[in-house]
């Protein structure tokens, strides 16, 4: 297990989910529920918005402590209350640090995550739900925005399979956090749920929104996540994109156009002007086919 951060002490512990949905707990406040085996901590900040914007902490440095927050300077910016949510699997082993929020063999995160969100927006059920993050997290963001009706998930350079992604990354993970052999990865991924091929579950629509921009110099993600994602949702009007150029490798966008599409998926209209004036797209106004891209 991987050492407990005092300065994340939480301010309230509750010993299960139930308990804590059974509770009108929206203070500001780092909040414990202890699953098994390992504790989920978040972070809810209350800003006096009937908005609601969901954090998910990015890869993390194996020396580091637990639990780890993320998104605080974007968050605090925004007109909108914040929360931010720890991974608790990888405090699992320090060799865990990129987990995907999908918890493990005796914590799927899967019915979890979607019911704490729900809590809070239940405060304000007509108000707007952003669930903003990139690479592994914008998996998660994916995954538990597609289980909230009516939210946005802002994503950026996502991975959207995982049988796509780092043979060794993966297989690490699957074999700390679902005990599998590592042997066959296709196989190994169809244990972990609710699914790890994001690609196949939006092509079958969408009950959500997808703001999704994408590093045209990230090789690693271009050819084997954009282009069969981008390609799944061709007939989808509720996932945008933006084909950015943001150096080599795996950049994020600007922070000023992170904060900006953050800003219109909590204020504009989903048929603003504002969103192709920003330089967002449907896929279907991309044009076919993308084998530029997947040269790299």
């Amino acid at each position: 297990m991987v050492a407990l951060d005092p300065h994340h002490e939480p301010d309230v512990i509750y010993g299960s989910l139930e308990e804590f949905l059974a509770r009108d707990d929206r203070q500001s406040r780092v909040i414990r529920i202890n699953l098994q085996p390992v504790p989920l901590d978040f972070r809810y900040i209350a800003r006096g918005s009937e908005n609601l914007t969901v954090f998910f902490t990015a890869a993390v440095p194996k020396d580091s402590l637990a639990p780890r927050f993320t998104g605080f300077g974007i968050s605090r910016t925004l007109n909108t209350n914040g929360l931010h949510f720890s991974d608790p699997s990888t405090a699992l082993a320090p060799e865990v640090f990129l987990a995907w929020y999908t918890g493990s063999v005796r914590q799927p995160l899967a019915e979890v995550l979607p019911r704490i969100i729900a809590h809070y927006q239940s405060a304000a059920p007509r108000a707007r739900t952003v669930l903003y993050g990139g690479s592994a997290r914008a998996f998660a963001n994916l995954v538990n925005g597609h289980r909230l009706p009516g939210s946005i998930a802002v994503v950026s350079n996502p991975q959207t399979d995982l049988r796509n992604y780092n043979t060794g990354l993966v297989r690490r993970w699957l074999k700390i956090c679902w005990k599998t052999s590592g042997v066959d990865i296709p196989a190994d991924l169809a244990r972990v749920q609710p699914c790890t091929d994001l690609v196949s579950l939006y092509a079958q629509g969408s009950p959500n929104r997808v703001v999704y921009m994408q590093n045209a110099g990230d090789a690693d993600h271009v050819a084997p996540h954009f282009v069969p994602f981008i390609e799944a949702t061709r007939e989808n009007p509720d996932v945008r994109f933006m084909l950015g150029d943001w150096g080599d490798g795996h950049k994020a966008p600007p922070k000023e156009l992170i904060v900006h599409t953050l800003d219109m998926a909590l204020t504009e209209s989903w048929d603003s002007p504002a969103w192709s004036e920003a330089g967002f797209r449907t896929a279907h106004e991309y044009r076919r086919p993308f084998q530029d891209l997947e040269r790299g």
